[in-house]
């Protein structure tokens, strides 16, 4: 052996790590900044988690009925006779659930001079040569979108 010194090399030691955040779980929704706008009401998005899961639920009994290839997908409503006499029940509540949301929004989905502006802009903007303008709530896309549902509805 040599008489070198034999130097031990400590590890530096780690970064200081906040500890977790203690706490509700749904500590997310209480640190909105006390400037933020409440974009929906709670009813209103009630109405819309309504609307979404009776849509899925149609979907999936009318897919079922549809084809024979996807038959198994009765299953999961328990029997396909229960998923038969389920089906037009959740259309008529999905019917009834969406236009009642769609009646409480149709004011603000109206067209005016600024969306057909936006309109005449949209494959610019979406192909980098506009600017993204400032809109009310709703922009003429998510306008066009309101009343195609509407009418396919």
């Amino acid at each position: 052996m040599s008489n070198e010194t034999q130097r031990t090399i400590t590890p530096a030691p780690p970064a200081a790590v906040p500890p977790p955040a203690r706490g509700p779980r749904h500590e997310f929704a209480t640190t909105r900044p006390p400037d933020a706008v409440q974009r929906y009401s709670t009813g209103e998005r009630l109405t819309h988690w309504a609307v979404a899961l009776a849509y899925v639920v149609l979907f999936l009994s009318g897919l079922a009925m549809f084809h024979p290839f996807f038959y198994w997908v009765a299953a999961l409503f328990g029997t396909p006779t229960f998923m038969r006499i389920l089906h037009p029940f959740i259309g008529v509540a999905f019917s009834v659930l969406f236009f009642a949301y769609a009646a409480r929004l149709w004011r603000e989905n109206l067209l005016d001079p600024a969306d057909r502006r936006w309109l005449r802009n949209m494959f610019a903007y979406i192909n980098g040569r506009d600017e993204a303008r400032v809109e009310g709530k709703y922009n003429a896309g998510q306008k066009a979108m309101y009343w195609s549902m509407i009418v396919m509805v």
